[in-house]
């Protein structure tokens, strides 16, 4: 139960950014925001997760896996309650969201963490693609909450179902107990503090391949609805389509995660793959026609927003003496890119339109990738394949 567990705890926390993506018709006409402003709002989501991302990774390794999920996810609780029962300003939902990012930041560094230490080595790919399925599963959720709750009974009620997810997570955590201080992965000699095993330099090259991944990757769950509405879709039918690229999302994750389990070969190459492969998909997006943006889904989802699994399980089985501090540094790159995505594009498409914001995506996909296969020569003989 444990990688569900994880994936539980994941979903959860990152579930108010992507739901706030998915209610963005919504969001707007209630709150009259701009596509710059609403932009900006989930942008705070991720800016709160990058600037305490690195700092809270450590606090994981000092509080312990069980003990860090469980306080990040009852702020989560916190925040979805107050967005469901009171925030109806700008200023509060951006307030909320700042919050639910930096719960998030120390949720899925102790996710990590807790896998790490709970699950053997010859399964980590396929923990870790469970853990890392948590975010297309919000996605998922969040797309069915357009028709389902907010043309119902209003997007409110979408937060107050976040917040029964959160409870959910915080159950199974406590069912499952204490978290073993004897790690999966065996450790480097020990150190006086935690620290990563690849050095500073690798970690950085890595976060910035990362972070473009993640400018692109975060175009396709804030942008896709409208977009699809702009292109011609009813509101409810783009936030199925956002559904069903959720679940390709989830499945190419599980896939890849078993994949990386059986055969030992490295990891970020494949990522560095699946990164020009959803690059192809963000590129299909670019004309407006409801056509393409139902074929493109495949790609986009598919490649462009799989790669999470690979990425994370080589960090951490890089960095088996600090798997939360290791991937505090990386997230921060995720965070970074997560939060110029929306700001950048938001303004693009108030601009030239969705077409040029959907290029620019792609390229950010791209030159992730070339990033990526850079790091991953720089990682040297470290242990970044699956063993």
């Amino acid at each position: 139960m444990t990688p569900f567990t994880a994936i539980l705890a994941a979903s959860a926390s990152v579930f108010p950014a992507f739901l706030t993506g998915a209610l963005g018709v919504q969001l707007k006409a209630d709150l009259g925001i701009s596509d710059v402003r609403f932009g900006f709002s989930i942008s705070v989501f991720f800016g709160a997760a990058a600037l305490s991302s690195v700092v809270l990774g450590r606090l994981g390794e000092r509080l312990g896996a069980t003990r860090a999920m469980t306080s990040g996810l009852a702020i989560t609780l916190l925040v979805q309650l107050t967005v469901a029962g009171s925030v109806r300003t700008y200023p509060a939902l951006l307030a909320a969201l700042f919050v639910g990012g930096a719960a998030n930041a120390l949720t899925q560094t102790s996710a990590n963490l807790f896998l790490a230490r709970s699950v053997p080595v010859s399964q980590m790919g396929f923990a870790l693609a469970l853990k890392q399925s948590g975010m297309p599963s919000a996605t998922l959720l969040g797309g069915l909450a357009v028709p389902v709750l907010a043309e119902t009974v209003g997007w409110e009620w979408a937060y107050a179902t976040g917040a029964a997810l959160a409870v959910a997570a915080l159950i199974a955590i406590a069912a499952h107990g204490p978290t073993p201080d004897r790690p999966s992965i065996e450790r480097r000699p020990r150190q006086p503090t935690a620290r990563p095993d690849l050095n500073t330099s690798t970690l950085l090259v890595l976060a910035t391949g990362v972070g473009c991944a993640a400018f692109g990757a975060s175009a396709i769950t804030t942008f896709l609805v409208s977009s699809a509405e702009r292109a011609g879709m009813s509101p409810g039918r783009a936030g199925l389509l956002l559904s069903l690229g959720s679940v390709l999302g989830i499945v190419s994750r599980i896939t890849l995660g078993l994949r990386a389990d059986r055969v030992t070969t490295a990891m970020l190459p494949k990522v560095a793959a699946l990164l020009a492969g959803g690059a192809l998909g963000l590129v299909m997006l670019i004309p407006q026609n409801p056509g393409w943006h139902v074929a493109a889904v495949p790609l986009a989802f598919g490649a462009g927003w799989a790669w999470p699994a690979l990425f994370n399980a080589a960090v951490v089985l890089a960095n088996p003496s600090a798997p939360a501090a290791a991937t505090g540094v990386t997230q921060t790159g995720v965070y970074v890119g997560a939060v110029a995505s929306p700001i950048i594009l938001g303004a693009l498409i108030d601009g030239p339109g969705y077409g040029a914001a959907w290029a620019t995506a792609a390229a950010a996909l791209l030159f992730g990738a070339l990033v990526i296969a850079i790091g991953s020569t720089a990682a040297g003989d470290r242990p970044v394949v699956a063993s």
